[in-house]
């Protein structure tokens, strides 16, 4: 066989020594190859006078800045970091000239991605830029109260992914009973179920409730099985983020209560530095026919909790010709 061994290696004595250790599963000297050599091809030059830094990282990313740190390559005390967003050419980025390691890199775009290259600057030479390193701001939280109906499609800041599936959608007409759900395509987030839907995540973009004194998360939820049947029910769970980890708020799991139901929950406690992050996590609760149950979420709001809050599933009965009772 052959092959190559390509590195950079460097001595102190001024000798550099390979040495092949054979498993015996080859031998140069069988198979009609008697007189077979080991060839090798050694360069060697003197190490560059201004040697690449390594090891770049960014920590501490936040709206507007990130911490970068790396290994300087010899004695420099002076590097170029040049920073553009991801994918960008190199020379067409900002350059900065800095003497500290680690260094903030501040005046960042929220909600953008960063490509991060460093150059060792060794005044009367400069190493070749390494990297990239490879980041991406998180968005600027809103002030609440805050809403958002989904009318313009998968909103600013928010994200949607799954696992499998074709996750949450913001057009289209969803099937069955959830086809007649009253309100116009286009104007909510919903979850064409099927088995290959798992780990179905919509998260919101963070919300500042230091302003509210209860605050509240209030939506609008569909998930009516109509007359088919589906056992167990699709499940979504209303999550939240405490600095450690996603936590379940609550869960639905119900296909038969028919129409639009608004839901509420105290997100006192939920927040990070004055900061709620949320999402809602939908699976199939694994019937075979959990394509007769799609999921549908309308008119997020965090807000200030009603002093008042208004009723809700008004229903009637024992109507006459006279009369009707409500409840």
């Amino acid at each position: 066989g052959d092959g190559s061994i390509v590195g950079i290696y460097t001595s102190t004595t001024g000798e550099i020594s390979f040495y092949v250790d054979s498993d015996g599963s080859w031998s140069p000297a069988g198979n009609g190859l008697a007189g077979s050599n080991f060839i090798y091809s050694v360069s060697c030059s003197s190490p560059p006078s201004c040697p690449d830094p390594s090891g770049i990282t960014a920590s501490n990313v936040t709206s507007s800045s990130a911490d970068l740190a790396w290994t300087a390559g010899g004695t420099e005390t002076a590097w170029n970091p040049e920073y553009g967003p991801t994918g960008f050419a190199q020379g067409s980025g900002t350059t900065l000239a800095i003497t500290t390691n680690p260094y903030t890199l501040s005046g960042l775009t929220a909600d953008t991605g960063y490509d991060v290259y460093i150059q060792a600057d060794c005044g009367t030479d400069q190493s070749t830029f390494v990297g990239p390193t490879t980041f991406t701001t998180p968005c600027v939280a809103v002030t609440a109260p805050h809403t958002e109906d989904f009318a313009a499609g998968l909103p600013t800041c928010w994200d949607e992914n799954q696992t499998s599936g074709s996750g949450w959608v913001f057009s289209g007409n969803p099937g069955y009973t959830a086809g007649g759900n009253g309100r116009p395509s286009g104007t909510y987030a919903w979850i064409d179920f099927s088995a290959t839907d798992v780990g179905a995540v919509l998260h919101a973009v963070p919300v500042d409730i230091s302003g509210l004194t209860s605050p509240e998360l209030a939506f609008d939820y569909f998930s009516d099985q109509g007359t088919y049947t589906v056992t167990p029910a699709n499940i979504m769970y209303i999550e939240a983020n405490d600095g450690s980890g996603w936590v379940v708020i609550d869960s639905i799991q119900d296909a038969t209560t028919p129409g639009w139901n608004t839901y509420t929950y105290d997100i006192t406690g939920y927040d990070v530095s004055g900061v709620v992050s949320l999402r809602f996590r939908a699976e199939s609760g694994g019937a075979t026919t959990d394509y007769y149950n799609d999921i549908l979420l309308d008119d997020f709001n965090v807000r200030e909790a009603p002093t008042c809050p208004q009723p809700t599933d008004l229903g009637s009965s024992n109507i006459t010709a006279s009369s009707a009772d409500l409840g």
